[in-house]
């Protein structure tokens, strides 16, 4: 086994809809990320409670909390904290950004999804993380 291998990133994609899912799923392990996803905000939470990413990929428009609500959770726990995570959304607009960036998000991306720069995106975060 290779060393890249045995250390891959972990990734935590937290998205209501099961295609969108699918569609993170399927790019981020053509890279070789070590995916955990998650259906929701709540399950999520109890995701971290047993595994720490390196990267959390965190929808805004969830059922039960919203992406912004649980992003401020997560910046609010020192175990959590540091961990990077961009927002991913259908919306664009220049208040939902600020307020996410503002909350603590390290960068956002917006549905549909443009493969190329978000893999940029990813890879500039965990490469920063590391």
């Amino acid at each position: 086994m290779e060393l890249d291998e045995r250390f891959q990133q972990i990734v935590l994609v937290v998205d209501d809809s099961e295609f969108d899912r699918k569609v993170f799923g399927a790019v981020l392990e053509e890279e070789l990320y070590d995916l955990v996803l998650s259906n929701g905000c709540l399950e999520a939470l109890a995701v971290l409670e047993r595994t720490l990413p390196d990267l959390i990929l965190l929808d805004m428009d969830m059922p039960e909390i919203d992406g912004l609500q649980t992003l401020q959770r997560l910046k609010a726990d020192l175990r959590l904290a540091g961990i990077p995570v961009m927002m991913v959304t259908g919306h664009s607009e220049r208040d939902v950004v600020l307020r996410c960036l503002k909350a603590g998000a390290i960068d956002f991306t917006v549905k549909p999804l443009d493969r190329v720069s978000f893999l940029a995106k990813v890879r500039k975060i965990l490469d920063t993380a590391d």
